[in-house]
């Protein structure tokens, strides 16, 4: 009897560190998920544009005539406008699809919002509205167009909003302004991810990582523009708009590995600490 309760403290002990190391967050489940998610993106970023053969006829290239572009990329850089349209639509669709996973993962760790789910979609459209105009400012203040593309920039700043703004703001409480302890964590809280960009667990790097990656990703891909190519696929804002989504598929994929690795950095400190 002594030895079976020796051996019982024994894998209480052993199994301590264990549930120490794990993590409330179904990384496991992340990683499956993200998968379809990103590849989801890519192909309606690539295929939807397409469709616009179905509509109306494409006007000829205008550009690079010496040197053809691939059949493939003709619907895409074609109809510029026409792209940031079947874009936006796409990544609403896949984002608003993954923002849902986020947050049932945030409501079982115990940090998502009180409300509703209709609560937490009004947030998310309300920060379109709030961020589009933002981001429409900045991008004019760097140097965009602003009369003669005015439908170009403004869904390159509803593109930049969804890929940034969008699920934190569903995900998450809205900050508020009253005086009470819990509004004050909050603002703190989102000061601490989008302003000081540190983030303590999985599901903040699934926040912060891809919103940082979309502005890299959509500064990197202003560059080819100023470059006298005479390409077609120079045109404003094509770059700027796949560099945010590669930039957001790549901060996805930063969160994932970031995550893994602490994940699993825990897990070997808590099987020492048991030898």
């Amino acid at each position: 009897m002594a030895k079976n309760k020796a051996s019982s403290s024994t894998a209480a002990v052993a199994a301590k560190p264990a549930a120490q190391a794990s993590s409330p967050f179904p990384l496991a489940r992340y990683a499956s998920v993200l998968g379809p998610h990103t590849l989801l993106l890519a192909f309606s970023s690539l295929y939807l544009p397409r469709t616009s053969e179905l509509f109306f006829a494409l006007p000829p290239p205008k550009s690079s005539l010496d040197h053809p572009q691939p059949k493939w990329m003709e619907p895409i850089t074609a109809a510029p406008v026409w792209t940031l349209l079947w874009v936006t639509l796409g990544v609403w669709g896949c984002v608003g699809a993954w923002a849902g996973s986020v947050r049932r993962w945030a409501k079982a760790a115990g940090v998502a919002g009180r409300g509703s789910d209709w609560i937490a979609l009004r947030n998310a459209v309300l920060s379109l509205a709030l961020f589009t105009p933002v981001f429409f400012v900045l991008v004019v203040l760097l140097g965009a167009p602003f009369s003669s593309y005015l439908a170009h920039t403004l869904l390159l700043s509803v593109l930049l909003s969804l890929l940034t703004a969008y699920v934190p703001a569903y995900v998450l409480p809205p900050p508020r302004q009253d005086s009470s302890t819990s509004s004050l964590v909050m603002r703190l809280q989102w000061t601490r991810l989008f302003s000081e960009f540190l983030t303590k667990s999985p599901l903040e790097r699934i926040l912060v990582y891809p919103a940082l990656g979309t502005l890299i990703g959509a500064w990197a891909g202003a560059a080819p523009i100023a470059l006298d190519w005479d390409r077609p696929w120079q045109a404003w804002p094509l770059t700027p708009a796949y560099g945010a989504i590669i930039g957001y598929i790549a901060g996805s994929y930063a969160a994932l590995m970031m995550s893994g690795m602490l994940h699993f950095a825990a897990q070997d400190t808590g099987v020492k600490k048991t030898q």
